[in-house]
């Protein structure tokens, strides 16, 4: 079963995403914790409470370059991203979910 933990590079149907989770937006992207003295686990209680998701993947967003390099350097960053399917059970934060995959949105997928 494969690990997933917040910000992890994804491939899923062929669309690149990044794996998001309420307590890592909390404590590792933004410091949102430390900035506003919460809890992360208070965080996690008070939006399974208020019905939203606490883990998601958000797609990658198209960019056009001018720069030569550019895209070879996203190709070499994106090589090790790891390759999900629909369907598939996963491990994120010690809760065993299953990857549903809703489209070609920027919240392109969710866990249940």
């Amino acid at each position: 079963m494969i690990e997933l933990k917040h910000n992890d590079k994804i491939i899923l149907n062929g669309k690149k995403g990044y794996i998001g989770t309420v307590r890592g937006m909390a404590t590792q992207f933004t410091g949102i914790s430390a900035k506003y003295n919460t809890n992360p686990d208070e965080d996690v209680k008070r939006e399974l409470s208020r019905g939203h998701e606490i883990y998601w993947i958000g797609q990658e967003p198209a960019c056009l370059c001018g720069d030569k390099g550019y895209y070879e350097a996203e190709q070499l960053k994106w090589s090790q991203a790891i390759k999900l399917e629909d369907g598939q059970q996963v491990l994120i934060e010690g809760d065993i979910k299953t990857v549903h995959y809703k489209g070609n949105y920027s919240d392109m997928a969710s866990f249940i």
